[in-house]
């Protein structure tokens, strides 16, 4: 019997009338770390989202044996790694977080949770893998295997850092959060743009050989972020186009055709710079990534 390939992503961009049959075609071959899957985009929104979505699920997140972030076994190594993403979203997120019950789901090695836990009146996470869960517990948060075993109508604020790409439901999971939350609470949701300058202007096949991940199930526009975290019940309070790589690294891509740029020629990366090149990847609606303030309003 042949095997049916569910799209749960397209079924729900088709419920929600973002996408039909006729919008929708074939954008790219392939994902990194898998040749049975490709990209799809709808021409009306332009958004990218994977052939396929029953290779995985939590429990793939829930049963790795040898839990890697960023290339690293340890939680001390995978916060250096990431402290630059977690020092922007301190900068970025401190003021919602400050004197504040908050939680941050899919929280990984947990450096946004040491970056702002001091300003927190109360921090505690959701993380599916066993390990790094265990490690949370070890540094002393108090953490979740799932969103359904916090407190409902408790916390002020909830993150999602780059993972609302990664679930299969994610409007169940969001109608789930929303449990959480006290009336007029603050969801805040930053996920990767479809639109990044890298595939959306220069269409760079290097990148997108290398970003188009079977982990990553969709890549949203601001309007399918928004019409997805309103169909859960919640009312958009803003969105933020935001750069986490730099100028630099976009030049090392052009240049070198792999990534690191950020890395490699960091002698070269000037915060002034930086801070313009965002400005005008905002401008554009070009930047790599986009943050969505949403309420819960009853």
């Amino acid at each position: 019997m042949k095997t049916v390939k569910k799209n749960k992503i397209k079924e729900i961009l088709f419920s929600l009338k973002l996408s039909s049959k006729k919008s929708i075609h074939k954008f790219f071959e392939k994902v990194r770390d898998r040749n049975d899957i490709f990209i799809l985009k709808c021409k009306n929104t332009g958004v990218l989202f994977l052939s396929r979505t029953n290779h995985i699920g939590i429990k793939n997140y829930e049963k790795k044996k040898k839990f890697r972030y960023f290339g690293n076994n340890s939680r001390k190594q995978a916060l250096k790694d990431t402290s630059e993403d977690t020092l922007r979203r301190k900068n970025y997120f401190k003021n919602q977080i400050k004197e504040k019950k908050w939680l941050d789901i899919g929280t990984g090695s947990g450096g946004i949770l040491d970056a702002l836990k001091k300003i927190s009146s109360k921090c505690h996470s959701v993380e599916p893998n066993k390990i790094m869960r265990s490690k949370l517990k070890q540094a002393g948060y108090k953490v979740f295997k799932s969103s359904k075993e916090a407190n409902k109508n408790y916390y002020d604020v909830i993150t999602m850092f780059h993972v609302f790409e990664h679930l299969t439901d994610p409007i169940k999971e969001l109608k789930d959060v929303k449990k959480l939350l006290k009336k007029n609470g603050v969801l805040i949701i930053e996920v990767p743009h479809a639109n990044d300058f890298l595939i959306k202007s220069l269409n760079l096949k290097e990148f997108k050989n290398f970003t188009f991940w079977s982990e990553h199930l969709i890549l949203h526009v601001k309007k399918s972020l928004n019409t997805f975290i309103k169909s859960a019940g919640f009312e958009i309070k803003k969105n933020v186009n935001v750069q986490r790589y730099s100028f630099i690294n976009h030049l090392y891509w052009i240049i070198k055709k792999k990534p690191k740029g950020h890395i490699e020629w960091k002698l070269f990366r000037f915060k002034f710079l930086e801070i313009i090149y965002e400005k005008f990847l905002s401008l554009i609606n070009r930047t790599d990534t986009l943050v969505v303030y949403a309420k819960k309003t009853n």
